[in-house]
C-alpha cells in the first residue's frame, strides 16, 4: 500500500497484537511502499503498558506483520451486491494513494455508494 498522510493502518506491537494507527508524516514527496511514516498508535493504555496515543518514528510497512511495522488493515470479504461492489471500488481507489484526480473519483465514488444505499 502507497501510504498518505490521515490513512488508518495497523501497527504491530509485538506477535498477535496489534493497534490502529494513523499516519501523520510520510518522508518521501512521492511514497511508494517502501516510504517510512510517522503513526500515532492508539494503544489499550495501561493494559499496553503504554499512554493512549503513542509516536511511533520512521516506521517500515510490513505485510509479514514484524513487531514495530506497520501494514495495511485486513478486509472482511466482499459480498455480491452492488452496494457492497460500489464501497469496495470506494476502498481500491484510497489504497492507490493521494492525488487530486484520486480524491475527486474517491468522492464520487463514495457518493454513489451513498446514493446507493440510501435505495436499499
Amino acid at each position: 500500500m502507497i501510504p498518505s498522510i490521515g490513512r488508518t493502518v495497523h501497527y504491530v506491537l509485538s506477535p498477535g497484537q496489534e493497534r490502529p494507527a494513523v499516519i501523520v508524516r510520510v518522508w518521501d514527496e512521492k511514497p511508494t511502499e517502501k516510504s517510512v511514516v510517522q503513526l500515532q498508535v492508539f494503544t489499550d493504555g495501561e493494559n499496553d503498558g503504554l499512554k493512549n496515543v503513542e509516536w511511533r518514528t520512521s516506521v517500515h510497512q510490513d505485510n509479514a506483520k514484524a513487531p514495530g511495522t506497520w501494514h495495511e488493515p485486513e478486509r472482511a470479504p466482499v459480498k455480491d451486491s452492488i452496494n457492497d461492489l460500489a464501497s469496495e471500488l470506494c476502498y481500491q481507489i484510497e489504497r492507490c494513494g493521494a492525488s487530486e484526480e484520486l480524491t475527486k473519483a474517491s468522492v464520487m465514488a463514495s457518493d454513489l455508494a451513498a446514493r446507493l444505499r440510501a435505495r436499499s
